[in-house]
C-alpha cells in the first residue's frame, strides 16, 4: 500500500508540472522547455512575466548554470514540484541553480547543486525579496537573484562547491528551499514565517 501510495505522490509531482509552456500545438511541458532554456514560465503566468521580460532574463544568465521556472505548483504543492525540477535538472546537469516562483501561491525558492556554498541560493533568495518588498517588482526581484548568483559563483559556474542537499537525493531538497514569496496567508508555528512581496494584483 506504501509503494502504491509512493508511486501516485511521484505521479501527482509530475501531472503538476506537466502545463503549458508554449501555446498551441507547439506548447512544451516543464521538462522540454528546461532542456532548450534557462527562463520557463507557463502560459498562465504572462501576466507576471512577458515574453520580452523573460527574454531579457535569458540574455542575463547566457550560459550559465542558473535556471527559472515561473509556474503555478499545483496540488501536490510547492516542495512536490521543487523535487521534481531537481530530479529534471539533476538527470542532466551536475552543477546548477534553480529559482522556483510558485505563481499560485507567489512563493519563490531556490536550489544549488555545485555552483555555490551550501544554503547559497536560498540565502540571494531571500535577500532579493526583502530587496524588492516595497516595489513589489517580480522580475526586478528575479534579475537581481540571477546577478547574484552570477556574482558569489564567480559568473562561470564552474566552481565545485557542496551540494545544498546530498547528490541523488532530491527529496531532501525541501529542506534546503528557502520560501521567501508569500500572498500573506498565514504560516504554522512551526515552519518560519514567509516574507510578504509581489503581489500578482
Amino acid at each position: 500500500m506504501r509503494r502504491v501510495l509512493a508511486i501516485l505522490a511521484i505521479m501527482t509531482g509530475l501531472l503538476a508540472l506537466a502545463i503549458s509552456f508554449g501555446a498551441g500545438a507547439r506548447a512544451a511541458t516543464l521538462p522540454d522547455c528546461l532542456a532548450s532554456k534557462h527562463v520557463c514560465v507557463s502560459s498562465d503566468a504572462r501576466s507576471l512575466v512577458s515574453q520580452d521580460r523573460q527574454s531579457q532574463l535569458e540574455r542575463q544568465i547566457g550560459g550559465g548554470d542558473i535556471y527559472l521556472v515561473v509556474a503555478p505548483a499545483g496540488a501536490s504543492g510547492y516542495d512536490s514540484s521543487m523535487r521534481q525540477l531537481i530530479s529534471d535538472l539533476g538527470a542532466k546537469h551536475d552543477h546548477f541553480v534553480v529559482g522556483f516562483l510558485d505563481t499560485g501561491r507567489l512563493h519563490f525558492g531556490a536550489y544549488n547543486r555545485g555552483v555555490l556554498a551550501a544554503g547559497g541560493a536560498a540565502s540571494i533568495a531571500t535577500s532579493v525579496v526583502a530587496q524588492h518588498k516595497g516595489d513589489q517588482d517580480i522580475v526586478g526581484a528575479l534579475q537581481d537573484f540571477v546577478r547574484e548568483v552570477k556574482q558569489q559563483s564567480g559568473s562561470s559556474g564552474s566552481q565545485v562547491v557542496p551540494h545544498e542537499a546530498p547528490a541523488g537525493h532530491p527529496a531532501g531538497a525541501a529542506s534546503a528551499v528557502s520560501v521567501v514569496y508569500s500572498d500573506g496567508a498565514s504560516s504554522s508555528k512551526s515552519s518560519p514565517p514567509a516574507s510578504n512581496c509581489c503581489s500578482a494584483k
